[in-house]
């Protein structure tokens, strides 16, 4: 049976494991793999950056591993330059919005 939740939100390693473990059951499905992060500010504010990156470099791997696609989302207002020149380089392509944008 496959973990529906990771009780500690520093545990990258287990995190890691049970988003493997998802990644491999979906790729017996005929389906697209999307893999969405609703919120790395979530993960920025339990783990130094250089955790996160590593993190994210590794699951990023493992989905395009899959051929599947991720979508990760940051709040740019919550992070300094660094922080989000690092998740930058992890994306083929970022989007930008602005107050021009409706908010859901």
């Amino acid at each position: 049976m496959l973990p529906d939740a990771v009780s500690d939100p520093t545990d990258l390693a287990r995190l890691g494991i049970c988003a493997s473990e998802y990644l491999e059951s979906w790729n017996d499905d005929c389906r697209e793999t999307v893999v969405f992060l609703d919120s790395l500010t979530d993960l920025l504010d339990h783990v130094p950056l250089a955790r996160a990156f590593k993190f994210l470099q590794v699951l990023t791997a493992r989905v395009e591993n899959v051929d599947g696609r991720g979508y990760y989302l940051v709040d740019p207002s919550a992070h300094n330059t660094t922080s989000l020149a690092a998740m930058r380089e992890l994306a083929d392509a970022v989007v930008d919005l602005d107050d021009s944008h409706p908010q859901y």
